[in-house]
């Protein structure tokens, strides 16, 4: 089956061979005769293919926000997760010590 792929780097066009899809018992495979290209949709993908990387993202704010907003909530997971840890090795110190008949040190529990 041949299908038009794009490098979304280079913008770059070509006609490439895939395979055909494969199609379950619950769906239905449709055999194109002919098939048509929009030439408007195919243009600002392929003129969005050939900008830079920082033209991409000047050319579509929107994603831009998007990824920065992954980004931070996944940092401030990571921030989240080694606060939390550091609390509770901290509490698992100050817990071991106090078992094994261990002092502080003169500090109360949790203050390290």
């Amino acid at each position: 089956m041949k299908q038009i792929i794009q490098n979304y780097r280079t913008g770059k066009l070509e006609l490439g061979e895939v395979p055909i899809p494969l199609c379950s018992s619950n769906k239905v495979l449709v055999k194109n005769v002919a098939s048509l290209i929009s030439i408007g949709t195919e243009r600002s993908n392929i003129e969005l293919g050939q900008k830079s990387l920082l033209g991409k993202a000047r050319a579509c704010p929107d994603l831009v926000k998007q990824a920065l907003r992954q980004v931070i909530g996944y940092l401030l997971s990571v921030i989240d997760f080694n606060n939390r840890k550091d609390k509770d090795i901290d509490h698992r110190l100050v817990k071991g010590r106090k078992e094994k008949g261990g002092d502080l040190n003169g500090r109360e529990e949790g203050s390290f």
